[in-house]
């Protein structure tokens, strides 16, 4: 099984998502799908106030898309981890306002591990 990304990034913000295919393509091959199937999405939402970006794309239809007319396999996520990125994982009050269970849980290791850390430091220095 051989896994491939679709998506888009800018410099705020991205879309990635994760298929899966029993067919190996090129790089070329599955850029060149991709392309057609991004190009084909925007042409049916193109308008006069809307440009034809990339941001635009409803990445579920591409993906349905995928899996319906090329074999390939959405692959269930067990788990995930994407903390908020902005945010400081030293500083509580960094970013409080945002409700981030994954970066409330990566503050809570940091704190522990740094403990552990000043603690192996004063154990070596006696």
């Amino acid at each position: 099984m051989y896994f491939y990304q679709i998506g888009y990034h800018s410099y705020e913000d991205s879309a990635k998502h994760l298929v899966m295919n029993k067919k190996l393509y090129s790089d070329k091959e599955f850029k060149t799908l991709i392309s057609i199937l991004y190009i084909e999405e925007l042409l049916k939402i193109e308008t006069d106030i809307n440009e034809l970006t990339i941001e635009n794309i409803d990445f579920t239809i591409i993906i349905e898309r995928l899996v319906k007319e090329f074999g390939f396999i959405k692959p269930e996520i067990t788990t995930r981890f994407s903390p908020f990125g902005w945010a400081s994982i030293k500083e509580d009050s960094d970013w409080r306002e945002i409700k981030d269970k994954d970066l409330n849980f990566i503050r809570d290791i940091y704190k522990g591990y740094i403990k552990k850390l000043k603690i192996q430091k004063i154990m070596k220095s006696l």
